[in-house]
């Protein structure tokens, strides 16, 4: 029994199964692409919220309140001052919030974009 061919010459199914790949490939560049704007705001507005003077745990429960990654140990430099990277996995790590701090209070925040 042969298969059904459409005027194009190829069969029913393939068509069908075609039409479904490239449905699912546009679905996942769509999500893709929102998803990374959405993980830039939530960088963004995280980082121009965070106000100097707020503790590290302070920043650490805004960060999570966002979604967002903030490292467990914090790095710190030999002068006294420390920087952690807060970002997105959504951004895949290209916008960053890099929060200074002096290992107990921020010190201050900067939008990176990592590129």
């Amino acid at each position: 029994m042969q298969e059904k061919k459409t005027k194009s010459g190829r069969p029913k199914s393939r068509r069908i199964l075609v039409g479904l790949l490239a449905s699912l490939t546009c679905l996942w560049i769509g999500w893709t692409a929102i998803s990374w704007v959405l993980g830039r705001q939530a960088v963004e507005r995280y980082c121009t919220g965070l106000a100097p003077g707020a503790t590290i745990e302070q920043a650490r429960d805004e960060a999570r309140a966002e979604g967002l990654r903030f490292p467990a140990r914090a790095a710190v430099v030999p002068a006294g001052e420390g920087a952690v990277f807060v970002t997105s996995s959504a951004v895949f790590g290209r916008y960053v919030c890099e929060v200074r701090h002096d290992g107990k209070k921020v010190t201050g925040a900067a939008l990176q974009f990592m590129d």
